[in-house]
């Protein structure tokens, strides 16, 4: 794939680019093409995703409910229940998580929120690296929940676990995306993130 990333304050001329990057497709063999820019509004022409700053603080430390826990702690029974949930959710990229887990090759925990004996949500891997600052940044991970149990809190838990996890690890922020109009969007919008602006992406 060819991806045409677009810097620029105005709105950019995306049919050009469009075909700038159909025809660079056709001279590099590209499969495929898309153009992505950024953009401080909501787009009202383009798909978007939403891209929100969290900073922590000590407050975020608050414990959450008894159901999340880390997905290496549960029984073995509960633990094969993690692929049921990753095959409910393929647009999370928990699949490819349950994937790396299972190779134990993921850089960190991963937290799962339990109920009728089974994994119905999770978000991980966990894991905080120095910006090129040196502070500490929490890195973005993959997050999901079960379609039949939204709606109860569990993605708010999850989320909140995981913030309480990266302060205790000495995480400052943490930039993540979410697809506007979706549910991760509207969790973290109202747990006081920053909007940053928005991306958004077109295929050529």
């Amino acid at each position: 794939m060819i991806k045409t990333h677009v810097y620029s304050p105005a709105e950019p001329d995306t049919a050009a680019l469009r075909a700038t990057t159909r025809r660079w497709c056709a001279a590099y063999g590209a499969a495929a093409g898309r153009v992505i820019w950024f953009t401080p509004e909501p787009p009202q022409t383009a798909p978007a995703t939403r891209v929100l700053l969290k900073t922590f603080n000590q407050d975020d430390t608050t414990s959450t409910a008894d159901v999340i826990r880390e997905l290496d702690t549960c029984p073995p029974s509960i633990q094969d229940t993690f692929v049921h949930l990753a095959r409910q959710v393929p647009e999370t990229g928990l699949g490819f998580l349950g994937r790396r887990w299972h190779e134990r090759r993921v850089d960190g925990p991963i937290l799962a929120a339990i109920d009728d004996g089974m994994v119905i949500g999770a978000i991980g891997p966990l894991a905080v690296m120095a910006d090129r600052d040196g502070a500490q940044v929490l890195l973005p991970q993959y997050f999901g929940v079960a379609p039949s149990y939204r709606g109860h809190g569990h993605g708010r838990s999850l989320w909140r676990a995981a913030v309480a996890w990266g302060t205790e690890h000495g995480a400052r922020y943490q930039v993540l995306q979410a697809a506007t109009g979706g549910s991760s969007e509207a969790l973290f919008c109202t747990e006081g993130l920053t909007t940053l602006g928005f991306t958004c992406a077109v295929a050529a």
